[in-house]
């Protein structure tokens, strides 16, 4: 028997996997797993700051800052974009050139190792959800990271802005390496279909599932810098972030077991 029928291509795995499992199971993954996105590449700036000592407090999508002066500058850190405009970081101490050069850096390279983390798992992982898990994180940050990137070129502001100006260098010299590999994590999750109508109903899921999580992340942040701001004991940070923002990862957390367990006892009744 050749190899190739030993194993299951990547186009049978996606397609056999996401038979057996229901499309609006699949929607709650997307939803669930896009927090754990946001919060992988959040994480990857806030390791760096804090091991750095500059206590940072986040929020779900950005560190939490301001452009006017906050209620009590005491508490916080100003600093001069490269345009010359002033904004203010929740930070214990400002953080050097280099420094903040690591961490602006660490947040994208972080979202890379997701892709590479989901890919594996669709690749070598023997359990259906972890695949499931694998290519719904592959395809959800290849896909938001490729068109972020994109935007990019005509866009001023964000983390590499602020990178290229440290670094002295154009802007666009960040955003191309760096919008080639989602792309190329795109197409590579895109080609482990083999229907064209099998991976738009896995594209479908990723926008349905991901589109009220991103909602939800972006409201609620204008609400803790807010809080914040005005030093509501409720909003403080506990290691690095807001408590509302630990609050509701906890909260997916257990939505994630419940999904676990819920995809498992489907599979097991589903005909293969």
């Amino acid at each position: 028997m050749s190899t190739q029928n030993n194993y299951y291509s990547w186009e049978m795995m996606s397609e056999m996997n996401f038979r057996k499992t229901g499309f609006w199971y699949l929607i709650i993954l997307a939803f669930l797993l896009n927090f754990a996105v946001q919060l992988t590449h959040e994480a990857g700036h806030w390791i760096v700051y804090s091991l750095a000592g500059n206590a940072p407090v986040w929020g779900f999508t950005r560190l939490t800052q301001t452009d006017a002066q906050p209620l009590n500058p005491a508490q916080w850190v100003e600093s001069v974009s490269p345009d010359g405009s002033s904004n203010w970081l929740k930070f214990s101490t400002k953080p050097n050139a280099l420094l903040d050069s690591v961490a602006l850096a660490a947040g994208p390279a972080a979202s890379v190792l997701g892709v590479i983390a989901g890919l594996l798992l669709v690749r070598f992982a023997k359990d259906n959800r972890l695949k499931q898990i694998g290519m719904v994180t592959a395809l959800n940050t290849s896909f938001t990271m490729g068109m972020y990137y994109l935007r990019g070129f005509s866009r001023l502001g964000g983390d590499e802005y602020f990178l290229a100006a440290h670094l002295g260098i154009p802007k666009f010299m960040i955003d191309i390496p760096f919008c080639v590999l989602f792309i190329i994590a795109f197409v590579v999750c895109i080609k482990s279909f083999e229907r064209i109508q099998t991976w738009l109903r896995w594209f479908g899921i990723i926008i349905l599932g991901s589109a009220p999580s991103v909602a939800f992340m972006m409201q609620a942040d204008n609400l803790i810098l807010s809080q914040i701001d005005k030093g509501n004991p409720l909003f403080r940070p506990i290691l690095g972030f807001s408590m509302p923002v630990l609050a509701t990862y906890g909260f997916i957390l257990i939505g994630f077991i419940f999904w676990y367990r819920a995809d498992r006892a489907l599979s097991l009744h589903s005909p293969v």
